[in-house]
């Protein structure tokens, strides 16, 4: 009865979705509100602050961006590294990262808590008003989590790249109540926030990038159409898609400079 009430659920989202799902091939860049506006940069499961150090220096050859570095703690303690100071009028590049590193929902809800502290902790100390977010892997689901537990219209885009929103659900399978709740929760997304979905591809049809499921991946669907302003799907190809080559993908940094203002 259970697994019943379950598919009828997502049945239900999916139809939701199928109807208010706007794509659009040509949306205009989101515009940052002043220079001093950060960036955030949330790595997967796994991973460090040092995830997207390869993406940083594809997206800045010269070295003009400030670079900042936050990594929380599992009790919530965030620990700053200036990295590079940057130059005026450019925007700061900062990186989130976790202790807690796993797989898995609850690590979605306590890093979620987690990034909210950091944001917190940076905005103390630079003051800001509008900020975009990227991320990659399970750190979509660390943000969209986020987005819904600490409402806000801060944000203007959110770029995530195989991001498993089913969690580690094979094609086919029922919803993981982590989209679920995330489904339900999106009423709390900033309306005017615009979204990618960027897919990994490759020839398999039961993987996008050799560790996401495909619908999976897709499954951003039951989650911020009716609720956003847009959500467009992007893929990527050949080794780009890779799910441990996206954060140094060129392909992802020619979708992040397209999309997101970065000066």
């Amino acid at each position: 009865m259970k697994k019943k009430i379950t598919a009828f659920l997502i049945a239900f989202v999916s139809l939701v979705s199928l109807i208010c799902v706007t794509q659009f091939s040509n949306v205009q860049t989101s515009k940052a509100a002043t220079t001093s506006d950060p960036i955030f940069f949330v790595p997967g499961s796994y991973s460090d602050q040092n995830s997207w150090d390869s993406m940083y220096q594809q997206l800045d050859p010269s070295n003009v961006h400030p670079v900042v570095k936050l990594n929380v703690a599992p009790n919530g303690a965030v620990t700053r590294t200036d990295v590079r100071a940057g130059n005026p009028g450019e925007r700061p590049f900062v990186t989130v990262a976790f202790d807690n590193i796993l797989w898995n929902d609850d690590a979605v809800y306590a890093n979620a808590a987690g990034l909210q502290s950091a944001i917190q902790s940076y905005q103390a100390k630079d003051p800001f008003t509008h900020d975009d977010f990227v991320a990659q892997s399970n750190g979509g689901n660390i943000v969209t989590r986020y987005m819904e537990a600490y409402p806000s219209t801060a944000c203007g885009t959110f770029i995530t790249v195989g991001t498993p929103y089913n969690m580690r659900a094979n094609n086919g399978d029922p919803a993981d109540p982590l989209l679920i709740s995330q489904a339900a929760g999106a009423g709390r997304l900033n309306p005017s926030m615009k979204v990618y979905n960027v897919i990994g591809r490759n020839g398999d049809d039961t993987s996008t990038d050799t560790v996401v499921a495909r619908e999976s991946a897709m499954d951003g669907s039951h989650i911020f159409p009716g609720h956003t302003a847009s959500l467009t799907y992007l893929y990527l190809s050949g080794e780009d898609a890779i799910h441990c080559n996206q954060v140094s993908a060129p392909q992802m940094a020619q979708i992040i400079s397209k999309y997101i203002d970065l000066n």
